[in-house]
């Protein structure tokens, strides 16, 4: 009788509070081929959730949130990334008893700081960092730039969401990322498309409450439009306490600040939107901007080099605004108004890139 070979067990390591990390664990288990577990030092603080909760195949380091501010700041953010720096030669040595003790194969770790644990413990691994640890950080620090090449270089794989950073990766290390499109939960969001309310509200910020999102030009050409004013609507995955303060002086009463909200919710907001915002300063290829596509809004966002990439479909859901006309918000509304009253398709070439299905399938080929 011939013996059925073990399956390679993949570990995702990140925080169980990332949307991006649990994400990418709930989509790729699906692979009946391979055994998968969440490692993590970060459950539940800072105003943080645990994604996870009741998962069995969460597996823990140090946990550290015990340790770190109730709330969101400058100051907590400085001091998380201080208490876990302190911790990591402990977590990479935690990690690597972890990595024998399950029989992993590889693991994934998502972003920077995950990536390093896995370097410092000298384990195969397949690194995800985000947009500013490959577009900003290096350029502001050539310390970080020293480390963060290192790390790259000792990935077996990099994997990143755009042409831009893949480009920043090679700068940086000589090493060829891999270019996979962040994927989304289309079924999920298309659950949802068909129970519109038929009741559209206002315009909707979806990224974070900091001054890198540019906020407050929202709200000042919110309040320079030269028709009735467009009420607002803020979700943010994250954001900075004086940030948040300063945008809520700004804000109009009818504006609403709804926080983080959990998927289900997020796509239930989205089906009854009509016009999404997103213009940060910087961007390399924003999810949650193609999340609201397939829900059907449209999206008004400053040019990036990322918008030439995306199938026509998309495209054409895209608002090029130019912050320099004050009125760049009431105008994208008008016209976003006329655009969703044709129900958005997607494309073979849309789907075949974002839906995690089916995006996801080219790096547990080639990289698990």
């Amino acid at each position: 009788m011939k013996m059925r070979p073990a399956k390679s067990v993949i570990g995702i390591l990140g925080g169980a509070r990332d949307f991006h990390a649990v994400d990418w664990f709930n989509a790729v288990r699906r692979d009946p081929q391979k055994d998968y577990i969440f490692i993590t030092d970060l459950l539940e603080s800072e105003g943080f959730s645990n994604l996870l909760v009741g998962e069995q195949n969460l597996v823990r380091l140090l946990i550290i949130d015990r340790l770190l501010f109730a709330k969101q700041s400058n100051l907590g953010h400085a001091w998380r990334n201080l208490i876990k720096l302190v911790a990591a030669p402990f977590q990479a040595l935690l990690l690597r008893r972890l990595f024998k003790r399950h029989g992993l194969t590889i693991i994934h770790a998502h972003p920077m700081y995950y990536m390093m644990l896995c370097w410092m413990a000298c384990l195969p691994f397949l690194g995800t960092p985000q947009g500013a640890e490959l577009l900003s950080r290096p350029n502001k620090s050539s310390m970080y730039r020293f480390f963060a090449r290192r790390i790259l270089r000792a990935a077996k794989y990099i994997v990143v969401d755009s042409r831009q950073m893949s480009d920043a990766a090679f700068e940086i290390s000589g090493v060829h990322a891999k270019v996979i499109q962040n994927g989304i939960n289309v079924d999920l969001i298309n659950s949802f498309k068909d129970f519109a309310s038929g009741s559209k509200r206002g315009a909707l910020s979806l990224r974070g409450m900091e001054s890198l999102y540019r906020i407050d030009e929202i709200i000042a050409s919110a309040d320079a439009g030269a028709l009735e004013r467009i009420p607002l609507t803020f979700i943010y995955p994250f954001f900075d306490e004086k940030y948040l303060a300063y945008i809520e002086k700004l804000a109009h009463p009818e504006d609403r600040f709804l926080g983080r909200l959990e998927k289900t919710d997020l796509y239930k907001l989205l089906r009854d939107t009509t016009l999404v915002i997103s213009i940060p300063i910087n961007d390399s290829s924003p999810r949650s901007v193609y999340e609201a596509i397939f829900s059907g809004c449209c999206v008004a966002v400053t040019f990036n080099s990322w918008i030439e990439l995306l199938p026509k479909c998309m495209r054409s859901r895209l608002i090029v605004v130019d912050l320099q006309n004050k009125n760049w918000l009431s105008d994208a509304h008008a016209q976003a108004v006329e655009i969703v009253k044709t129900p958005f398709t997607p494309s073979d070439d849309a789907l075949d890139l974002f839906d995690e299905n089916r995006s996801l399938l080219g790096v547990i080929e080639s990289c698990y």
